[in-house]
Protein backbone atom coordinates (compact mmCIF):
# COMPACT_ATOMS: atom_id res chain seq x y z
CA UNK A 1 0.00 0.00 0.00
CA UNK A 2 1.60 3.59 -0.94
CA UNK A 3 1.84 5.75 2.26
CA UNK A 4 1.17 9.38 1.84
CA UNK A 5 4.57 10.23 1.84
CA UNK A 6 5.08 7.47 -1.03
CA UNK A 7 2.25 9.64 -3.00
CA UNK A 8 4.00 12.65 -2.89
CA UNK A 9 7.56 11.22 -4.05
CA UNK A 10 5.31 9.77 -6.87
CA UNK A 11 3.47 12.72 -7.82
CA UNK A 12 6.94 14.85 -7.85
CA UNK A 13 8.54 12.18 -9.92
CA UNK A 14 5.76 12.55 -12.64
CA UNK A 15 5.85 16.34 -12.41
CA UNK A 16 9.59 15.89 -13.41
CA UNK A 17 9.18 13.56 -16.16
CA UNK A 18 6.38 15.89 -17.51
CA UNK A 19 8.92 18.86 -16.82
CA UNK A 20 11.50 17.40 -18.29
CA UNK A 21 9.00 16.74 -21.56
CA UNK A 22 8.33 19.91 -21.86
CA UNK A 23 11.94 21.59 -21.41
CA UNK A 24 13.68 19.13 -24.34
CA UNK A 25 10.18 18.74 -26.49
CA UNK A 26 11.32 20.03 -30.00
CA UNK A 27 9.01 23.79 -30.45
CA UNK A 28 7.97 24.30 -33.63
CA UNK A 29 7.13 28.39 -34.41
CA UNK A 30 4.64 29.05 -36.46
CA UNK A 31 5.75 31.52 -39.03
CA UNK A 32 6.01 32.34 -42.98
CA UNK A 33 5.59 29.23 -45.01
CA UNK A 34 8.21 27.62 -46.53
CA UNK A 35 7.92 25.98 -49.88
CA UNK A 36 10.49 23.97 -50.20
CA UNK A 37 11.38 23.51 -54.41
CA UNK A 38 9.46 26.75 -55.61
CA UNK A 39 8.42 26.20 -58.65
CA UNK A 40 8.90 22.38 -59.18
CA UNK A 41 6.86 20.86 -62.02
CA UNK A 42 6.78 16.17 -61.12
CA UNK A 43 6.92 16.58 -65.22
CA UNK A 44 10.89 18.35 -65.11
CA UNK A 45 12.25 15.46 -62.61
CA UNK A 46 14.49 13.25 -64.81
CA UNK A 47 15.93 10.97 -61.99
CA UNK A 48 14.98 10.03 -57.95
CA UNK A 49 17.35 9.20 -55.67
CA UNK A 50 17.16 8.06 -51.85
CA UNK A 51 20.32 7.64 -49.77
CA UNK A 52 20.60 6.51 -46.39
CA UNK A 53 23.49 6.96 -44.28
CA UNK A 54 24.73 3.34 -44.06
CA UNK A 55 24.97 3.60 -47.86
CA UNK A 56 22.63 2.07 -49.46
CA UNK A 57 20.33 4.03 -52.07
CA UNK A 58 18.09 3.40 -55.03
CA UNK A 59 17.86 5.31 -58.31
CA UNK A 60 14.68 5.92 -59.84
CA UNK A 61 15.19 7.28 -63.94
CA UNK A 62 13.09 8.18 -65.86
CA UNK A 63 12.55 6.11 -69.27
CA UNK A 64 10.23 6.97 -72.12
CA UNK A 65 6.72 7.83 -70.30
CA UNK A 66 7.97 5.48 -67.83
CA UNK A 67 10.13 5.29 -64.76
CA UNK A 68 13.06 2.17 -64.50
CA UNK A 69 14.49 1.21 -60.88
CA UNK A 70 18.51 2.28 -61.79
CA UNK A 71 20.01 -1.34 -61.49
CA UNK A 72 21.99 -3.28 -64.21
CA UNK A 73 18.89 -5.57 -64.48
CA UNK A 74 16.62 -1.95 -65.35
CA UNK A 75 13.08 -3.79 -63.62
CA UNK A 76 10.06 -1.45 -64.33
CA UNK A 77 9.40 0.84 -61.64
CA UNK A 78 5.82 1.76 -60.19
CA UNK A 79 4.85 4.63 -61.74
CA UNK A 80 2.09 5.82 -59.47
CA UNK A 81 4.18 5.56 -56.72
CA UNK A 82 6.98 7.24 -58.27
CA UNK A 83 4.15 10.34 -59.11
CA UNK A 84 3.08 10.29 -55.72
CA UNK A 85 6.37 10.85 -54.07
CA UNK A 86 7.26 13.57 -56.82
CA UNK A 87 4.49 15.77 -56.52
CA UNK A 88 4.33 15.92 -52.43
CA UNK A 89 7.50 16.93 -53.07
CA UNK A 90 6.85 19.31 -55.63
CA UNK A 91 3.74 20.99 -52.96
CA UNK A 92 5.63 20.06 -49.66
CA UNK A 93 5.52 23.59 -46.72
CA UNK A 94 5.39 24.53 -43.69
CA UNK A 95 5.25 27.14 -41.51
CA UNK A 96 6.60 25.21 -38.58
CA UNK A 97 10.03 26.20 -38.08
CA UNK A 98 11.83 24.20 -35.63
CA UNK A 99 15.33 25.14 -35.54
CA UNK A 100 17.59 27.86 -37.70
CA UNK A 101 21.24 26.72 -36.53
CA UNK A 102 23.93 24.22 -38.11
CA UNK A 103 23.88 23.02 -34.38
CA UNK A 104 20.74 21.81 -34.56
CA UNK A 105 21.23 19.45 -37.75
CA UNK A 106 22.39 16.45 -36.20
CA UNK A 107 19.87 16.27 -33.80
CA UNK A 108 17.21 16.27 -35.84
CA UNK A 109 18.87 14.03 -38.29
CA UNK A 110 19.17 16.51 -41.16
CA UNK A 111 23.04 17.34 -41.85
CA UNK A 112 25.92 15.18 -41.75
CA UNK A 113 23.89 12.35 -39.85
CA UNK A 114 20.69 12.08 -41.84
CA UNK A 115 17.19 9.69 -42.11
CA UNK A 116 16.96 9.77 -45.66
CA UNK A 117 18.54 12.14 -48.43
CA UNK A 118 16.16 12.42 -51.35
CA UNK A 119 17.87 14.24 -54.45
CA UNK A 120 15.88 15.16 -57.37
CA UNK A 121 17.54 15.28 -61.06
CA UNK A 122 16.18 17.64 -63.18
CA UNK A 123 16.08 17.00 -67.05
CA UNK A 124 17.12 20.38 -67.82
CA UNK A 125 19.92 20.33 -65.05
CA UNK A 126 20.54 21.24 -61.62
CA UNK A 127 19.76 19.29 -58.57
CA UNK A 128 16.97 19.45 -55.42
CA UNK A 129 17.83 18.08 -52.50
CA UNK A 130 15.92 17.34 -49.08
CA UNK A 131 17.16 15.80 -45.91
CA UNK A 132 14.28 13.83 -43.85
CA UNK A 133 15.24 13.12 -40.07
CA UNK A 134 13.53 12.41 -36.63
CA UNK A 135 9.85 11.37 -36.42
CA UNK A 136 8.42 12.91 -33.45
CA UNK A 137 4.61 11.75 -34.68
CA UNK A 138 3.58 8.84 -37.30
CA UNK A 139 2.49 11.80 -39.62
CA UNK A 140 5.01 14.31 -38.85
CA UNK A 141 9.04 14.59 -39.62
CA UNK A 142 11.60 17.36 -39.36
CA UNK A 143 13.06 18.05 -43.14
CA UNK A 144 15.93 20.35 -44.56
CA UNK A 145 16.28 22.01 -47.81
CA UNK A 146 20.08 21.79 -49.07
CA UNK A 147 21.29 25.06 -48.81
CA UNK A 148 19.14 26.33 -46.17
CA UNK A 149 19.86 25.63 -41.98
CA UNK A 150 16.38 26.04 -41.22
CA UNK A 151 14.60 22.76 -40.19
CA UNK A 152 10.89 22.20 -40.51
CA UNK A 153 8.37 19.78 -39.66
CA UNK A 154 5.86 18.66 -42.02
CA UNK A 155 3.15 16.48 -41.92
CA UNK A 156 2.81 14.97 -45.25
CA UNK A 157 5.56 13.43 -46.14
CA UNK A 158 7.71 10.46 -44.08
CA UNK A 159 10.77 8.50 -44.10
CA UNK A 160 8.84 5.41 -44.84
CA UNK A 161 6.91 6.65 -48.22
CA UNK A 162 10.41 7.10 -49.65
CA UNK A 163 12.38 4.13 -48.75
CA UNK A 164 15.96 3.44 -50.25
CA UNK A 165 14.86 -0.03 -51.67
CA UNK A 166 14.54 -1.18 -55.11
CA UNK A 167 11.84 -3.84 -54.51
CA UNK A 168 9.50 -0.74 -53.19
CA UNK A 169 9.51 0.93 -56.33
CA UNK A 170 8.99 -2.33 -58.50
CA UNK A 171 6.21 -2.21 -60.90
CA UNK A 172 3.97 -4.93 -59.44
CA UNK A 173 1.46 -5.36 -62.10
CA UNK A 174 3.07 -7.90 -64.69
CA UNK A 175 -0.14 -8.45 -67.02
CA UNK A 176 -2.50 -5.73 -67.43
CA UNK A 177 -5.31 -5.79 -69.80
CA UNK A 178 -8.50 -3.35 -70.35
CA UNK A 179 -11.27 -6.61 -69.45
CA UNK A 180 -13.93 -3.89 -71.22
CA UNK A 181 -11.91 -4.63 -74.49
CA UNK A 182 -11.08 -8.02 -74.15
CA UNK A 183 -13.56 -10.46 -76.73
CA UNK A 184 -11.81 -13.86 -76.17
CA UNK A 185 -9.88 -15.53 -73.31
CA UNK A 186 -8.24 -19.03 -73.70
CA UNK A 187 -6.76 -21.24 -70.97
CA UNK A 188 -5.20 -24.25 -70.91
CA UNK A 189 -4.30 -26.76 -67.93
CA UNK A 190 -4.01 -30.20 -66.37
CA UNK A 191 -7.63 -29.60 -66.10
CA UNK A 192 -8.14 -29.44 -69.85
CA UNK A 193 -9.27 -26.25 -71.58
CA UNK A 194 -11.12 -23.39 -71.46
CA UNK A 195 -12.45 -20.98 -74.77
CA UNK A 196 -14.71 -17.80 -73.51
CA UNK A 197 -15.70 -15.75 -76.69
CA UNK A 198 -17.24 -12.04 -76.08
CA UNK A 199 -20.54 -11.32 -78.28
CA UNK A 200 -23.48 -9.35 -78.06
CA UNK A 201 -25.09 -11.43 -75.13
CA UNK A 202 -21.76 -11.37 -73.43
CA UNK A 203 -19.27 -14.00 -72.76
CA UNK A 204 -20.15 -17.58 -74.33
CA UNK A 205 -18.33 -20.90 -74.48
CA UNK A 206 -16.04 -21.37 -78.24
CA UNK A 207 -17.87 -23.80 -80.60
CA UNK A 208 -16.02 -26.77 -79.01
CA UNK A 209 -17.51 -26.26 -75.77
CA UNK A 210 -20.57 -24.82 -76.13
CA UNK A 211 -24.17 -25.84 -75.69
CA UNK A 212 -23.20 -25.33 -71.73
CA UNK A 213 -24.76 -22.23 -70.02
CA UNK A 214 -22.43 -19.77 -68.13
CA UNK A 215 -22.74 -17.98 -65.18
CA UNK A 216 -21.96 -14.38 -66.44
CA UNK A 217 -21.25 -13.34 -62.60
CA UNK A 218 -18.11 -15.96 -62.34
CA UNK A 219 -17.11 -15.57 -65.48
CA UNK A 220 -16.97 -11.38 -65.46
CA UNK A 221 -15.26 -12.26 -61.76
CA UNK A 222 -12.75 -14.43 -63.44
CA UNK A 223 -12.17 -12.03 -66.87
CA UNK A 224 -11.55 -9.46 -64.28
CA UNK A 225 -9.06 -11.16 -62.48
CA UNK A 226 -7.21 -12.82 -65.36
CA UNK A 227 -6.95 -8.82 -66.57
CA UNK A 228 -4.07 -7.70 -64.07
CA UNK A 229 -2.17 -10.29 -62.43
CA UNK A 230 0.69 -9.06 -59.99
CA UNK A 231 4.41 -10.26 -59.84
CA UNK A 232 5.73 -10.68 -56.12
CA UNK A 233 9.73 -11.52 -57.45
CA UNK A 234 11.43 -10.21 -60.80
CA UNK A 235 13.90 -13.31 -61.69
CA UNK A 236 15.56 -11.33 -64.85
CA UNK A 237 15.83 -11.81 -68.56
CA UNK A 238 17.16 -15.06 -69.07
CA UNK A 239 14.92 -18.31 -68.41
CA UNK A 240 16.28 -21.66 -66.48
CA UNK A 241 15.49 -24.85 -66.95
CA UNK A 242 14.30 -25.48 -63.42
CA UNK A 243 11.50 -22.73 -64.13
CA UNK A 244 9.74 -25.38 -66.43
CA UNK A 245 7.99 -23.05 -68.96
CA UNK A 246 8.04 -25.96 -71.45
CA UNK A 247 6.06 -27.94 -69.71
CA UNK A 248 3.71 -25.12 -68.39
CA UNK A 249 1.61 -25.91 -65.56
CA UNK A 250 -0.85 -23.27 -67.63
CA UNK A 251 -0.88 -20.76 -70.40
CA UNK A 252 -3.25 -18.24 -70.53
CA UNK A 253 -4.04 -16.65 -74.12
CA UNK A 254 -5.85 -12.88 -73.77
CA UNK A 255 -7.00 -11.26 -77.22
CA UNK A 256 -8.41 -7.61 -77.39
CA UNK A 257 -8.55 -4.85 -79.01
CA UNK A 258 -4.44 -3.90 -78.18
CA UNK A 259 -3.79 -7.41 -79.60
CA UNK A 260 -2.64 -10.76 -78.23
CA UNK A 261 -1.46 -11.14 -74.69
CA UNK A 262 0.28 -15.03 -73.53
CA UNK A 263 1.16 -16.14 -69.87
CA UNK A 264 2.81 -19.03 -68.93
CA UNK A 265 2.95 -20.20 -65.99
CA UNK A 266 5.34 -23.01 -64.59
CA UNK A 267 6.11 -25.34 -61.86
CA UNK A 268 4.89 -24.72 -58.30
CA UNK A 269 8.25 -23.97 -55.93
CA UNK A 270 6.68 -25.00 -52.77
CA UNK A 271 9.61 -23.48 -50.88
CA UNK A 272 8.78 -20.53 -51.28
CA UNK A 273 6.89 -18.73 -48.49
CA UNK A 274 3.18 -17.93 -48.39
CA UNK A 275 1.54 -21.18 -50.29
CA UNK A 276 4.22 -21.32 -52.36
CA UNK A 277 4.84 -19.31 -55.80
CA UNK A 278 5.05 -19.86 -59.30
CA UNK A 279 7.28 -18.48 -62.33
CA UNK A 280 5.57 -17.28 -65.08
CA UNK A 281 6.79 -15.12 -68.30
CA UNK A 282 4.39 -12.52 -70.01
CA UNK A 283 4.84 -12.01 -73.99
CA UNK A 284 4.30 -8.57 -73.30
CA UNK A 285 7.12 -8.30 -70.38
CA UNK A 286 11.06 -9.26 -71.24
CA UNK A 287 11.31 -10.72 -67.96
CA UNK A 288 10.91 -13.86 -65.73
CA UNK A 289 8.98 -13.36 -62.35
CA UNK A 290 7.71 -15.01 -59.49
CA UNK A 291 3.59 -14.91 -58.65
CA UNK A 292 2.08 -15.84 -55.95
CA UNK A 293 0.54 -19.34 -55.30
CA UNK A 294 -2.67 -17.15 -54.36
CA UNK A 295 -3.16 -15.73 -57.52
CA UNK A 296 -1.75 -18.13 -59.88
CA UNK A 297 -2.92 -21.60 -58.22
CA UNK A 298 -6.74 -20.52 -59.54
CA UNK A 299 -5.71 -20.10 -62.61
CA UNK A 300 -4.13 -23.50 -62.82
CA UNK A 301 -7.02 -25.10 -61.72
CA UNK A 302 -9.64 -23.43 -63.36
CA UNK A 303 -12.19 -25.61 -65.68
CA UNK A 304 -15.30 -25.04 -67.77
CA UNK A 305 -17.24 -26.42 -64.74
CA UNK A 306 -16.53 -23.61 -62.45
CA UNK A 307 -18.39 -20.94 -64.40
CA UNK A 308 -21.54 -22.34 -65.41
CA UNK A 309 -24.55 -21.44 -63.82
CA UNK A 310 -25.90 -23.53 -61.00
CA UNK A 311 -22.24 -24.76 -60.45
CA UNK A 312 -20.89 -25.08 -56.74
CA UNK A 313 -20.14 -22.13 -55.50
CA UNK A 314 -16.10 -22.26 -55.49
CA UNK A 315 -15.24 -18.83 -55.77
CA UNK A 316 -13.37 -18.00 -52.48
CA UNK A 317 -11.01 -21.19 -53.43
CA UNK A 318 -10.73 -21.26 -56.93
CA UNK A 319 -11.02 -17.65 -58.68
CA UNK A 320 -7.55 -15.80 -58.89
Amino acid sequence: MLTKRNLVLLGLLCLQVVLIAIVYMPRSQSGPTKVFFPGLKPEAVSRLTVATPDGKSVTITRQGAGWIVDTPAHYPADPDKVQNILTRLAGLHSDRLVAQTKEAHDHFLVGKQFGQKVTLTLAAGGERILYLGTSPSYAATHVRADGDDKVYLVSDLAGWQVPADEKFWWQRDYLVANPEELHEIRLVNHAGSLDLIRNAQGWQLAAGQAGQTLDQGKVQTFVNAVSRIALTEYLGREEKKEYELTKPSATLTLVGKGGTMTLVVGAKDEKAGLGGSYVMKSSASPFYVQGGSGVLAPLVERKVGDLLAGAGNKEGKSTP
